[in-house]
């Protein structure tokens, strides 16, 4: 069911890429791609991420990292949205800081996924 949404949330994340770190102009260009494009996205694919339910109970504790991350994610872009709307950089760095407990969460699920393919034998696919 993941290979259904990991579109949305791979555009969600580009969409945010291509306005911070090097790709970064100004504060109004993140919020309005924020809004308009990252929340919007990453919104339906974490609400449909939440709606998988894995059948057995090592993929349902697996699958509860990645939700956990993901709303980690969610959190902080509209944390950071709202410091950016009223120019409040404390607020703005609580939401960096939130999406990147996300993103450590998110290599977590990772990691664990290889592991649990390895140990039933499923071939991955990059």
């Amino acid at each position: 069911e993941l290979h259904n949404i990991a579109a949305i949330e791979k555009r969600s994340l580009e969409q945010y890429a291509a306005v911070i770190g090097k790709n970064y102009t100004t504060d109004e260009r993140v919020y309005k791609i924020l809004k308009k494009e990252v929340i919007p996205l990453y919104n339906r694919f974490y609400s449909l991420l939440k709606s998988i339910d894995p059948k057995t109970v090592e993929v349902k504790e697996l699958h509860q990292i990645y939700v956990q991350a993901a709303g980690n994610i969610n959190e902080g872009f509209k944390i950071k949205m709202l410091g950016l709307e009223i120019k409040d950089d404390s607020i703005i760095v609580r939401g960096n800081r939130k999406i990147e407990k996300g993103r450590v969460g998110v290599d977590e699920w990772k990691e664990q996924l290889i592991e649990l393919c390895n140990k039933n034998g499923v071939t991955q696919k990059k």
